[in-house]
């Protein structure tokens, strides 16, 4: 079931998440931190939090581009990304600056949310055994194609097993697309993460995407994919990515059929209705009328 609403403030967000049906006395929300230039606003946060009954918390990883000299459309490497591990205090303080510069450090404060930086527990080592998590993620989506992420999974995560996942990011028609499935990327924990996962022309990007909702598919549901379509004031959501992704990919004028990591996406975690998709025209006519 798709789930899409028109939003101009919190009141109207707040319906958007009851009409979505989200329960769960803990929420995870991973948001879309890439950089510090296009992020989930502390606004959308602000409204989200509200909307959510019982605890939540907050997850994501270090970026190589959420600094001081990210603020602007161009990205910039702050420094040789092989080496980023060596400069674990600069991105943490550069961290801690990007939540101050975009204000989300108050929304956290006054919703009392929680923060939990996936770099951070795995850089210091506070992880599961990577065999138990193997057992877990491999019976019920099958075994990851790299072994190495099976130690990506903080002792934090698993304390929260069983708890409501929301993954939430913005797209617009310019330059940002990044849709919720795709979202969860940023949860493998190095900043540098383009460097080994993406690969040489995006060759191992799509796998990487599949792997990594795999184990976070794993340890929490109920899970939710709210995508927002900026300049037009829609949220689309669903608790299948595929049909949120699939509906907000085509508002913003991209095929899913052409995109690998649907393919590859639909034929772990099923596909979607494409009837929702088909007809362009007539899905914008609908949207218009909300």
């Amino acid at each position: 079931m798709i789930t899409v609403g028109k939003v101009n403030n919190a009141d109207d967000f707040a319906q958007f998440i009851k009409e979505l049906c989200v329960k769960g006395p803990v929420s995870i929300v991973k948001p879309n931190w890439n950089n510090a230039n296009s992020y989930t606003s502390a606004k959308r946060l602000h409204w989200l939090f509200s909307a959510l009954k019982g605890r939540t918390k907050i997850i994501d990883g270090y970026s190589l581009y959420r600094n001081e000299l990210n603020t602007g459309s161009e990205r910039r490497e702050p420094f040789n990304p092989t080496k980023a591990k060596a400069r674990w205090k600069w991105i943490k303080e550069q961290d801690e600056w990007f939540l101050k510069f975009s204000g989300i450090d108050k929304v956290l404060s006054k919703h009392s949310v929680e923060y939990i930086n996936i770099t951070e527990d795995v850089w210091s080592m506070k992880t599961l055994d990577p065999d138990e998590v193997r057992d877990f993620v491999d019976t019920k989506y099958g075994i990851l194609l790299s072994q190495e992420m099976y130690s990506f999974v903080p002792t934090r995560i698993s304390e929260l097993r069983g708890s409501t996942l929301l993954s939430i990011t913005s797209s617009n028609k310019g330059s940002q697309r990044l849709l919720s499935t795709e979202n969860l990327y940023s949860l493998i924990p190095n900043p540098a993460r383009h460097i080994k996962w993406y690969g040489k022309d995006g060759s191992r990007f799509s796998q990487s995407i599949v792997d990594i909702n795999k184990i976070y598919r794993s340890f929490f549901s109920p899970c939710y994919w709210i995508n927002e379509i900026e300049g037009m004031g829609l949220f689309v959501g669903s608790k299948n990515s595929l049909e949120a992704d699939a509906v907000a990919a085509r508002l913003l004028n991209i095929n899913p059929k052409k995109t690998e990591y649907f393919r590859r996406a639909a034929n772990v975690f099923g596909g979607y209705d494409e009837k929702l998709t088909a007809n362009l025209p007539k899905l914008q006519k609908l949207l218009k009328a909300l």
